[in-house]
């Protein structure tokens, strides 16, 4: 999917016209194994004909991951194949929706030793402050140069998704991944449009 600032989707033959330089691979692309905790799986995301899809791993391909970040708890092996990378995950409640807004692939974040964030005043929490450090700009995970990855999403609350305001919904677009279905939501938009009321 391929999106500008405003919201508006633009499809492989769009893009073509605007610049005829643009030439999006026809083969399958992989982006990297991950990890259900839920299934005990690894999969990757790839893409076949513009659809997203998850194929499990078969195990001779797993016996080819390193062995040491096949171990450790399922947490532990999660983290260790997650495509964000290190990432840190905002939440937070805007006229009865409830966001993640996760900043991805960070390089590292200031935690002390039993996880928690060095707040502004020095001291460990959980909570972030408005100005405070979370994290520095990297290349983590499934990611091929520095840069900041930010995404927006909501999911759904005791199994349903959200009714969304009309004004919003074409900024909405619902997905699907092994885990479930849930709303990503055009960041600019709501940077712009939502968390700034």
């Amino acid at each position: 999917m391929y999106v500008d600032k405003s919201g508006r989707e633009y499809t492989v033959k769009e893009l073509q016209k605007l610049d005829s330089n643009f030439n999006p691979e026809t083969t399958p692309r992989k982006t990297g194994v991950q990890y259900n905790k839920d299934t005990n799986t690894f999969f990757r995301t790839e893409f076949q004909n513009n659809k997203k899809v998850f194929p499990t791993l078969t195990p001779a391909e797993v016996e080819m991951l390193p062995a040491e970040l096949r171990k450790g708890t399922k947490e532990e092996i999660y983290n260790n194949f997650n495509g964000n990378g290190n990432s840190v995950t905002i939440k937070s409640e805007i006229n009865g929706i409830k966001y993640n807004v996760i900043y991805k692939h960070l390089d590292e974040y200031p935690l002390d030793a039993n996880g928690n964030f060095i707040g502004i005043d020095g001291n460990p929490t959980k909570t972030l402050s408005a100005g405070q450090d979370f994290g520095k700009l990297g290349t983590t995970g499934s990611s091929t140069g520095p840069h900041l990855h930010l995404e927006v999403q909501v999911h759904p609350v005791n199994g349903v998704l959200p009714e969304l305001p009309e004004k919003d919904k074409f900024h909405f677009k619902k997905m699907e991944s092994p885990q479930g279905s849930y709303y990503l939501v055009n960041a600019d938009y709501f940077l712009n449009n939502i968390s700034n009321k």
